[in-house]
């Protein structure tokens, strides 16, 4: 039947179903550990990927390492996607649908250049029709015009703990033995610093929250594009800034606060 085909080895099925004209919903320019999900909506006539760059396949050290920070490299290069129209990515922690400006469309699907970080993911949707609005254009010279980055952790910071610890003694059986107390602890930091550096803290589990005050450059505009970098954050965690809650990739652990208000160049985190 011409329709059978037969490989001497599953690593040969690729090849293959590429020489059959067969290609994936996902098609990277080179192998890569990205995992990906396609998923069409035909009324809408939207085509959805969700992108999942897992890092490495297999950690040498599991499940030692199980809690450890992501490894592996970024996802880098031109992808070529199962869609007709044109690309968008949607940020699923703020909800953002941005345009993208660069991209190829062809019989096959459309090809654009992606960048995930290890352990991160992305979702593009390909559309016939217009999603969400235009990306601002980027001004000629910002880059000279930058400010110097102002560096977070030599400010002095005010950590407030919720404490949890067993509200009976531990051989307490039964329901009373599940029952929990919090302490509340204030704790003045010279400097930015992880539990495990903080004395009080060596034997403690609950919620922190960290508080700081930061007086912006003179000549700061309110609405002027900046980025805050939380750089590495282990567990779940929640940014307010100005009495602003603003929603960030979880992974990253950036966003966007230019257009946040700032009263006298004060940044409140």
């Amino acid at each position: 039947m011409n329709n059978v085909h037969q490989v001497a080895h599953e690593a040969d099925v690729p090849a293959l179903l590429l020489s059959l004209d067969l290609h994936p919903a996902m098609e990277p320019g080179s192998p890569s550990t990205v995992l990906s999900v396609h998923r069409r909506d035909e009324e809408k006539h939207i085509d959805f990927n969700f992108l999942y760059n897992q890092g490495m396949v297999t950690s040498p050290n599991e499940p030692g390492d199980l809690f450890e920070p992501a490894e592996g490299k970024p996802f880098n290069q031109l992808v070529r996607l199962r869609g007709e129209g044109k690309p968008y990515l949607l940020d699923a922690w703020t909800g953002r649908i941005t345009p993208v400006r660069d991209f190829a469309a062809t019989k096959d699907g459309v090809t654009l250049h992606l960048n995930i970080a290890p352990d991160d993911a992305a979702i593009v949707a390909i559309s016939t029709s217009k999603l969400g609005g235009a990306p601002a254009a980027p001004t000629a010279g910002t880059a000279a015009l930058l400010p110097a980055p102002i560096d977070l952790m030599q400010y002095k910071w005010h950590l407030t703990v919720e404490d949890c610890r067993p509200a009976n003694d531990y051989t307490t059986m039964g329901v009373m033995g599940a029952e929990t107390r919090k302490e509340i602890k204030q704790i003045n930091l010279d400097g930015l610093k992880p539990w495990p550096q903080v004395r009080l803290l060596k034997d403690v589990s609950g919620i922190g929250n960290y508080s700081t005050s930061i007086t912006l450059p003179t000549g700061w505009k309110s609405g002027t594009g900046a980025i805050l970098d939380l750089g590495e954050v282990f567990d779940s965690f929640t940014l307010s800034v100005n009495d602003n809650e603003i929603p960030l990739n979880q992974i990253s652990a950036t966003a966007e606060v230019g257009p946040i208000s700032m009263p006298d160049r004060t940044l409140s985190l």
